[in-house]
């Protein structure tokens, strides 16, 4: 059984603070008995504990006891949270940049942290600099930043932490840039950054040798992309997951990239050869209005999946006419249509698919919300006539 963060939370505190809870309920016998039973754990098992809570409520358990005094300081992940923090208590902005720098200056200079995560909004770049040099001097493997609505300046020495096994960066934005070493990263997740230059981004991803999971979503440039020289991006060798959507710089990521990986999403190609993509079990493909003048790449990349198991393509436009017999894998299940209109190039596509995969047995299909029910049984009706390779195929309308 799965339960939310929230509910762990009050569970956790509850058991951690029974005076607030069971007094009102049981006898004081066995309140204390509950609070023996929690403060005999060994100290390790405690920390862990409460390395599931916020760092405000990590703070709060040194009151508890002379017993849980120390133990918060032993915590190895640290969650800062401005609005959490501020919204509970009615506390200050400023009292939060105080409890940041007092939870931090509390560690032992050999204290690891394992986790820091912190989200706000209006941190100055001196202090974040101060909190992340701290990090990097204590061993920090997972760094995850969000800057909330703001594009907050971000150090570049942060691509310099080499102990980084996990970097999640949101709202952020670096005015400069110096070398990466990031030789453990394995997990890079980017969302709302800018970067001075195209290449920039490219260096930061050639500079992680070991990265597997890869998200990439709204990546600009401060400088005008069409005044750059081509971005130089190489072969992520270790990549298992890539999602980049919506990357503006350059001339986005060239497909080559990721030619590694198991699972893609992509919203549009810059290469001119595809390479093969030996490992590739699943597609997402998400065009948007124009790009449609790009389904020669779609299919030259289709043909360039020998495993492909699952195609998902989201916003179909005007499909070419192009011989196309070849171009599905024989190993693909699945294939899903988003905002299908039925119109004759998705309707042609979907034939296609049901014509040529002898292994389908699932083409889901996602109609527009505006189309009639009548037009949907319409569209049913036309591709259950068709000739199917798989003899299991099942159309769903969803």
């Amino acid at each position: 059984m799965m339960f939310s963060v929230t509910f762990f939370r009050s569970f956790l505190l509850n058991m951690l603070f029974p005076q607030v809870l069971w007094s009102r309920v049981w006898s004081r016998q066995i309140t204390v008995a509950m609070d023996d039973m929690i403060s005999n754990l060994p100290d390790d098992v405690l920390c862990h504990i409460l390395s599931f809570l916020p760092i405000e409520d990590v703070f709060a358990t040194s009151f508890v006891s002379k017993r849980w005094r120390p133990l918060w300081l032993s915590v190895t992940n640290l969650d800062f949270d401005q609005d959490r923090f501020t919204r509970s208590g009615n506390r200050s902005f400023s009292s939060f940049i105080k409890f940041v720098e007092a939870s931090i200056l509390r560690l032992g200079i050999h204290q690891p942290i394992k986790t820091f995560r912190l989200k706000c909004s209006t941190c100055s770049v001196s202090h974040v600099k101060t909190w992340l040099k701290t990090a990097a001097d204590r061993k920090v493997e997972n760094l995850q930043i969000n800057c909330l609505a703001f594009c907050q300046d971000l150090p570049c020495s942060i691509f310099s932490i080499t102990t980084l096994v996990v970097l999640q960066l949101k709202c952020v934005a670096f005015k400069g840039f110096f070398s990466v070493e990031l030789p453990l990263l394995k997990t890079l997740h980017l969302d709302h950054v800018t970067f001075l230059k195209s290449q920039h981004f490219a260096d930061l991803l050639n500079g992680c040798p070991l990265l597997e999971n890869l998200e990439a979503k709204i990546i600009s440039s401060a400088y005008d992309p069409s005044s750059e020289s081509e971005t130089k991006f190489t072969t992520l060798p270790k990549l298992v997951r890539a999602d980049a959507f919506t990357v503006w710089i350059g001339f986005g990521i060239p497909v080559r990239t990721f030619c590694n990986v198991e699972f893609l999403r992509i919203d549009r190609f810059c290469d001119v050869d595809i390479p093969i993509f030996p490992n590739l079990i699943r597609l997402d493909l998400i065009f948007e209005v124009g790009v449609y003048s790009k389904w020669e790449s779609v299919l030259d990349m289709l043909n360039h999946c020998p495993q492909l198991q699952i195609l998902v393509l989201e916003n179909q436009y005007a499909w070419p006419n192009t011989h196309v017999r070849e171009c599905f894998s024989s190993q693909l299940r699945r294939c899903i249509l988003k905002k299908f209109s039925g119109m004759k190039s998705q309707m042609r596509f979907a034939e296609l698919v049901m014509q040529n995969s002898t292994l389908l047995h699932t083409m889901k299909i996602f109609s527009n919300p505006f189309l009639s029910h009548e037009k949907i049984l319409e569209m049913k009706k036309e591709l259950d006539s068709c000739t199917w390779s798989s003899i299991s195929c099942e159309i769903l309308f969803m």
